[in-house]
């Protein structure tokens, strides 16, 4: 639980799973209050000025485990501590699982794939395919540690798309965006 907007999600041969989730990229807020009940209208002016708006926040990836909150606040279940619990002056929730890589900010960053063929000499071969809909409108590439636990790197594969969203891979390991 915990997700704002995940687009999607992947299982790669590594055997883990991931999602890619949107970030703030515009005003929002977080519940009025850390614990439940924490339903009611939230301030939208700024956390640091007394209102409950975290300001902008970057897209994320996630290695996903099961039982774990990623941070965004559902108070109809009772999960009302947004992120760290930092924004709100509280401890973190107990099973709160923090960001598995930053993505950047105003990315809309959705499909997601694990790309499988030798192509382009190899060299993308098992990382990570991000498409990012809004800023950028391009693809990226995460190259993930051998067990997949950890982040190596990530770089720009292609742009020059219009608001793309789902990526997928064909048979003979062409990118379709």
């Amino acid at each position: 639980t915990g997700f704002r907007n995940s687009y999607d999600v992947i299982f790669p041969s590594n055997g883990q799973m991931y999602a890619t989730d949107n970030g703030l990229g515009v005003t929002g807020t977080f519940p009025p209050a850390p614990a439940p009940p924490c339903t009611g209208l939230a301030s939208t002016n700024p956390w640091n000025a007394g209102g409950h708006n975290p300001g902008e926040q970057p897209d994320l990836l996630f290695r996903v485990e099961a039982g774990k909150y990623y941070g965004h606040p559902n108070p109809y279940r009772n999960e009302c501590v947004f992120k760290d619990g930092h924004y709100q002056g509280v401890s973190a929730l107990p099973n709160w699982a923090p960001p598995f890589f930053s993505l950047g900010s105003k990315k809309s960053s959705n499909g997601i794939i694990e790309y499988k063929a030798d192509s382009f000499k190899g060299a993308l071969k098992g990382r990570l395919i991000i498409a990012n809909y809004s800023q950028g409108d391009d693809l990226v590439s995460v190259k993930l540690s051998p067990d997949g636990t950890a982040v190596e790197g990530s770089e720009h594969v292609a742009g020059g798309f219009s608001d793309p969203l789902p990526v997928v891979e064909g048979p003979d390991g062409t990118i379709y965006v």
